[in-house]
């Protein structure tokens, strides 16, 4: 399974989907008042959540899913932010079978705004992104490149193939494929095109060019040479710390996982052969200046397992960080962890 654990900051910012815009809310057939129920709901049953009661937030949840997100009037691009919702909880109630029913949700998302707005309208952006986002939160990378493809087509049919709006749904893309490790030239492609967009007087424009660089150096550190990254970083940090030198130590100044893929393989239980422990365990390691990993090892466990499996820690091995970055270099950076949750077998 591939996990990943966070995306650059600045596509968070840019890339997450908002309410439903008044033409599409309009060709759906959304009601203000319908639509401004659920947003309601769905805000009460997020602040369940982050006080500490996932499992009354799922409850909720799927009231309004029952409730006021089946009332007529109700856009489905709205009635998917309450699947965004349970899949936000998947991981902390241990049921990934809750991924599932969000992703059906995003295939008819996407589905019934095609038909509503038409294929090539520029208002379907948000519905697709949103789906895309569903796709990320379950290490789904392959229907996740297929939204972002068709963001990257909209656009470029909307706007023109070199706007700026492209970049970050570029960047993205070329993300996917990186954590994937999947198809180099793609993703390389994708930002090769990124570079080249028409950013000049671009709204951001310091941390779109910031977040174009940094994504080359990702896809150096996990297709190419050891250290063949630094360049990239370099030239990334000096962007973003021109503009805003807070910013670039926000942005770069802490590891963050490009690619790790563990494979389905329990842990076994030191009940013995037959059985399986559930529960977490938390690995410790280096991350070096060029991406890789030493020192890996297990820091914490919260259940009796026998050992950890060959696989895992070569996994681990092979895995690969976008180092911190120290005044524009790469350094390495000692003691950090990685919690990996599994179930009962």
């Amino acid at each position: 399974m591939i996990h990943r654990h966070t995306v650059p900051v600045l596509l968070v910012a840019v890339l997450l989907a908002g309410p439903a815009t008044a033409a599409a809310a309009a060709a759906a057939g959304g009601s203000p008042e319908a639509v401004a129920r659920v947003e309601a709901a769905i805000e009460a049953a997020r602040s369940t959540f982050l006080d500490g009661d996932p499992k009354g937030a799922l409850k909720r949840y799927r009231e309004i899913l029952r409730n006021e997100a089946a009332a007529p009037g109700v856009p489905i691009r709205v009635r998917t932010r309450a699947y965004a919702g349970i899949m936000e909880l998947a991981p902390y109630l241990g049921d990934t079978s809750l991924f599932t029913t969000g992703n059906l949700a995003a295939r008819s998302l996407v589905s019934e705004e095609a038909k509503a707005l038409g294929a090539g309208s520029a208002d379907r952006v948000p519905g697709l992104i949103e789906a895309a986002n569903g796709y990320l939160r379950s290490s789904q990378p392959a229907p996740e490149r297929k939204q972002l493809e068709e963001v990257v087509r909209v656009l470029g049919v909307a706007y023109g193939e070199r706007h700026a709006s492209l970049a970050v749904p570029l960047v993205r893309l070329a993300n996917a494929y990186i954590t994937d490790e999947a198809k180099p030239q793609v993703a390389r492609a994708a930002l090769d095109r990124a570079a080249g967009l028409e950013l000049p007087g671009a709204p951001d424009e310091a941390r779109t060019r910031s977040a174009i660089q940094a994504a080359l150096g990702d896809h150096a550190v996990v297709f190419g040479a050891a250290g063949s990254g630094d360049a990239y970083y370099r030239e990334a940090w000096r962007l973003l710390a021109a503009s805003s030198p807070d910013a670039a130590v926000r942005e770069y100044g802490v590891p963050m996982p490009l690619h790790v893929n563990i494979p389905a393989e329990p842990f076994a239980s030191m009940k013995g052969s037959d059985y399986y422990a559930a529960g977490s365990v938390t690995m410790t390691f280096t991350v070096r200046a060029d991406g890789h990993l030493d020192d890996v090892a297990v820091l914490a466990k919260d259940t009796p397992v026998a050992g950890l499996p060959t696989p895992v820690v070569q996994a681990f091995r092979r895995a690969r960080y976008r180092p911190r970055l120290a005044d524009g270099a790469p350094v390495a950076t000692t003691g950090e962890k990685y919690t990996l949750n599994f179930g009962q077998d």
